[in-house]
């Protein structure tokens, strides 16, 4: 398998998907989530199979593969709620009982605000943001999906949230770009 053998793929493939699906099932008590999982799971066994020579276990190498994924998507659609109550409200901090109609107002144009300035950036800047904060993404993640080294990839968020600050203090008013400072801060 790790020469590019795809027969010897399938045949690991089939040995071990019903192992690795339990896991992520068992973890999930979701079938979607532990099909999604399991089917990560061994797309990365391919794309990395040439480090797969060394592995002696292949049965516990997978559950610990699985158990990581399951974690990192786990972590990932944690990020995603937190990002979506952020759009509601992006401060975090303030409760729905404390927003007044004006917060709300004020809030809303800085999120249209974020988004105008975001659509300014460059696409690659603008993708590997997106993937960051949208989909909350490492930084080696982001490299990984956009071929990329991790330095540019930081390199290009530090740049993104430069142009936005800048961005907001041009043409955002004061309160905006207390707001702004103070979302960058709770959120990013």
């Amino acid at each position: 398998m790790a020469a590019g053998d795809t027969v010897a793929f399938d045949t690991l493939f089939r040995l071990h998907w019903d192992h690795v699906y339990s896991v992520a099932f068992l973890a999930s008590r979701s079938a979607d989530f532990a099909k999604d999982v399991a089917q990560e799971v061994f797309l990365w066994v391919w794309k990395e199979r040439q480090q797969m020579t060394t592995v002696q276990n292949i049965r516990g190498y997978l559950y610990q593969a699985t158990r990581n994924f399951i974690l990192r998507k786990l972590k990932r659609v944690t990020i995603e709620e937190s990002y979506k109550r952020s759009l509601s409200h992006p401060l975090g901090y303030i409760t729905q009982a404390e927003a007044t109609p004006e917060m709300n107002a004020r809030l809303k144009e800085l999120q249209q605000l974020i988004e105008a300035g975001i659509r300014k950036l460059p696409p690659q800047q603008q993708r590997a943001f997106r993937l960051s904060r949208e989909q909350g993404l490492s930084h080696e993640a982001i490299a990984r999906e956009m071929g990329l080294s991790g330095h540019t990839v930081k390199d290009y968020i530090v740049k993104a949230l430069a142009f936005l600050r800048k961005y907001i203090t041009q043409y955002g008013d004061i309160l905006l770009v207390c707001l702004f400072a103070s979302y960058v801060k709770n959120f990013f």
